[in-house]
């Protein structure tokens, strides 16, 4: 009994494993995508490489979209309005994306694949989000599940 119970553990991972390396693979060969355009607002415009979610591309860029989940797609923070490129939201999307927002095409940054030439639009806003160097100076317990965090600017001063 125990005999068949690992025979086919050890062929489910073996199978999960042959299946990973097939994935890495196709992603590596059908995936490539080249070098894509996305236009931002009509106003700003960069090539990326293709086949990497949006929300990783703007991060590279500096352009900063709101995510909890880092991009696992399981906040429905990081929307955006994909003007032209993206297709239909996947099934992924669709639990954070009402009506409304499916018909101005708002999609989730992170579930949007970089295959073909974009056209996007995001709140000015968030084009004017920096990243500053600091330190804590201090931790503060306000409630059990609530900290007050203090910091001090290093770069820039």
């Amino acid at each position: 009994m125990w005999a068949d119970f690992f025979i086919t553990v050890g062929t489910m991972c073996g199978l999960t494993a042959l299946l990973a390396v097939i994935t890495l693979i196709a992603e590596a060969t059908v995936g490539d995508y080249g070098e894509v355009e996305i236009r931002v607002n009509e106003k700003r415009s960069f090539r990326a490489t293709g086949g990497r979610p949006l929300l990783a591309t703007l991060k590279e860029e500096g352009i900063f979209i709101p995510s909890a989940c880092g991009g696992r797609g399981s906040c429905g923070l990081c929307k955006v309005q994909v003007e032209s490129g993206a297709g239909e939201p996947v099934s992924t999307e669709l639990p954070w994306l009402n009506a409304a927002e499916r018909t101005r095409k708002v999609r989730l940054g992170c579930q949007v694949r970089v295959k073909r030439p974009l056209a996007i639009r995001i709140p000015d806003e968030l084009l004017s989000v920096r990243q500053y160097r600091s330190e804590v100076t201090s931790i503060r317990d306000l409630t059990y599940d609530i900290k007050e965090v203090r910091l001090r600017l290093l770069d820039p001063r």
